[in-house]
């Protein structure tokens, strides 16, 4: 019941956390200081002085030497994550004080329920969770009445992200335009195309084009589409979540 669980997320999916009643603590690292090492001390000088008991290392689809640095000089009694020989690299073996087995489950929910169960914690629930908040959800609602005035119509959504330069993640934009399509045919509603925003400029930096490919993506769609259709487009993942769970009930029910 004492336990205190914080989050060390960075700038641009800190939204996705905002809310939950699981976290005491939200914390925010900035990727683009990543090469000042002043960031580097005044971060890992606030993650000391907490006391950490343990830190656990969230891994996607690829390792994050970052995370496991911030970790390690965290302060953190211990530090578990898989065994980062399956991805190639031995930095687990220097960087953990615990490094459990790793298998590749289909649900990236049991990958990182399976840190903990590895530790011996039963964790029954599989469902995710996200708490939209108010602020979000009102400006949700006035988007979507700026798009569809006075529609009553059923509202789909697609979303067609994807990095062009990864084609084995991504469906073809023209898969996108013919479901849409082969939807519309079937039940008359009103179609936004979800997307990432445009990139601030058009040569590949880290920090600047994270969306790039992804705004190629939709100009091909909307080709293959062959009509236009409104797009919601915003980086703020509060905001996006919001349209995708729709829970508020002040919003329309569509």
């Amino acid at each position: 019941p004492s336990l205190s669980i914080h989050f060390l997320a960075n700038t641009f999916n800190q939204a996705a956390l905002q809310g939950n009643p699981g976290l005491d603590k939200i914390w925010a690292w900035d990727e683009r200081q990543v090469r000042r090492p002043g960031a580097w001390r005044k971060m890992i000088s606030q993650l000391r002085r907490e006391g950490f008991d343990l830190a656990l290392i969230l891994s996607g689809n690829a390792l994050s030497l970052t995370s496991m640095l911030l970790a390690k000089f965290s302060g953190a009694r211990f530090v578990a994550g898989y065994d980062t020989a399956a991805y190639g690299r031995d930095w687990g073996r220097r960087l953990y004080s615990c490094e459990l087995p790793y298998r590749n489950p289909v649900k990236e929910i049991d990958k990182f329920l399976g840190l903990l169960e590895g530790l011996g914690l039963a964790c029954e629930s599989r469902e995710p969770v996200h708490q939209v908040l108010p602020e979000n959800a009102s400006f949700v609602e006035r988007r979507l009445r700026e798009l569809f005035p006075a529609s009553a119509r059923p509202l789909l959504g697609l979303f067609i992200g994807g990095k062009t330069d990864r084609p084995e993640r991504i469906w073809p934009p023209g898969f996108y335009a013919q479901a849409a399509q082969r939807i519309l045919e079937r039940k008359p509603c009103d179609l936004v195309v979800i997307a990432p925003p445009k990139a601030a400029q058009q040569t590949h930096r880290r920090e600047s084009t994270f969306w790039l490919d992804e705004d190629i993506h939709l100009t091909e769609f909307k080709k293959a589409l062959g009509t236009s259709v409104p797009v919601f487009q915003d980086g703020n993942l509060g905001h996006v979540a919001a349209l995708l769970f729709d829970e508020a009930p002040q919003l329309p029910a569509h």
